[in-house]
């Protein structure tokens, strides 16, 4: 990542990639769990919405999501990295458009804010998102995935 346009697109591919690898797929929370360790530290520090996650419970959290969605396309929209001592910051934004299984549609708004290791590993993240044009209530306004 020595060069800012191929940070950011490395950066791009890891968001899109890493977001449809851990929403489609087997809901378990082991399953879930292998999945975040490809893309975190087991010591990871996940803030979502104001709520720090260590990855148990992230797995957790996210595996009922993963048995809800069918389908993801990610849109990223601003990114910025900055190469530290050790480690990248990656700040972004990008929306994710879910088909879930029911046929419904939803979509989510995430800010996210990660440290990202000289592997390629996340060991801080902090984020906040917002649904919106939920199919099952109208307007998808801080409704649940």
């Amino acid at each position: 990542m020595s060069n800012p346009e191929g940070a950011a697109k490395w950066a791009a591919a890891f968001i899109q990639d890493s977001w449809k690898d851990v929403m489609i797929g087997e809901a378990t929370e082991a399953a879930m769990k292998e999945t975040l360790l490809k893309y975190t530290t087991a010591s990871v520090r996940w803030t979502v919405d104001g709520e720090l996650l260590a990855v148990d419970k992230l797995a957790k959290y996210c595996a009922q999501l993963r048995g809800r969605m069918q389908s993801v396309k990610v849109e990223v929209h601003d990114l910025i990295t900055e190469k530290q001592d050790g480690y990248t910051k990656l700040a972004n934004r990008h929306i994710c458009y879910f088909l879930r299984t029911d046929g419904s549609t939803v979509s989510n708004e995430c800010f996210q804010i990660m440290k990202i290791d000289n592997d390629g590993l996340i060991t801080e993240a902090v984020e906040v998102a917002r649904n919106f044009d939920d199919s099952r209530d109208g307007d998808g306004e801080n409704s649940q995935g």
